[in-house]
């Protein structure tokens, strides 16, 4: 599990009080895409114009959920986007290990070198402990508080046009941001080979078990899209459970 610390959730959480919603960023999973909307969202209610980049802290118009008041945290919408493993590994290191970011630095300092290719990233990235990884390469579950938060929604980049269907009920129009779009599941043919798809397949295990995404048994293979995660906090606690 992630350590829970005031830090923590002030970087993880993000609650729009006009909407009553709490977003649960999980990063390389549709992350900026789901900020701008909510950001933009709550500047329409408010009247203002006060968007200027998804990932600052320091600015817009959610409130930190420490200071939130426990009843409004829970009758608020609690809601995450997931991903297919082997896409967002792939799709964070074309990202942020290519080219030079905050955390292909991170890597760097942490693996020694910056890596050769796709392989050799995901052979040093299976040393470093998971619950210390840069957020872009961490296990889902661990981005999304899992056992401490509850969801009432869970969706799935694959089925972005559900993920739309939620916002829109909730007064909020998605605001598409392909910045750090890297078309990842189209290329996954392209940089896996039989041995780093076996060690995604470890290393992600979790990930896998909990939100319902197939392993592949082939980098050439295309499994059909999983359905809908269910949302309930009992069920992902059983399923943790086996």
């Amino acid at each position: 599990m992630v350590r829970l610390n005031p830090k923590t959730v002030y970087r993880t959480l993000r609650y729009a009080p006009s909407l009553d919603l709490v977003y649960v960023m999980n990063q390389k999973a549709a992350c900026t895409t789901i900020i701008k909307s909510l950001w933009l969202a709550e500047d329409r209610t408010r009247g203002t114009n006060s968007y200027r980049g998804a990932h600052r802290h320091d600015r817009g118009p959610f409130i930190n959920i420490v200071d939130v008041p426990r009843k409004k945290l829970e009758e608020a919408q609690w809601f995450t986007v997931v991903r297919d493993p082997y896409a967002r590994l792939l799709s964070a290191y074309l990202d942020k290990i290519v080219p030079d970011s905050p955390p292909g630095r991170w890597f760097t300092q942490r693996a020694g070198r910056r890596p050769k290719n796709f392989r050799d990233f995901v052979e040093k990235l299976s040393h470093i402990r998971m619950e210390t990884m840069n957020p872009h390469f961490r296990a889902q579950y661990l981005n999304v508080l899992y056992p401490y938060v509850r969801w009432d929604f869970i969706g799935r980049v694959e089925a972005m046009d559900q993920v739309s269907a939620y916002l829109a009920s909730r007064g909020v129009e998605m605001e598409t941001h392909s910045e750090h779009a890297t078309g990842a599941a189209e290329l996954l043919s392209e940089h896996y080979d039989d041995a780093t798809l076996a060690r995604v397949t470890s290393l992600y295990r979790v990930d896998f078990d909990l939100f319902g995404y197939p392993r592949r048994r082939s980098p050439l293979e295309t499994p059909s899209l999983p359905g809908p995660v269910p949302a309930t906090h009992e069920y992902l606690l059983s399923m943790a459970r086996g």
